[in-house]
């Protein structure tokens, strides 16, 4: 397998859930577009 150099370097949206829990959301609905394996 070869390796491969990053292209981008995306960095997480901080959120907070229902509950009032802190995430950080790096997979959204503007960056699945970036992550398209074909």
């Amino acid at each position: 397998m070869n390796r491969r150099k990053a292209t981008q370097i995306i960095r997480g949206q901080h959120a907070v859930d229902g509950a009032g829990v802190r995430l950080r959301r790096v997979l959204g609905a503007n960056t699945i577009p970036d992550f398209d394996p074909f």
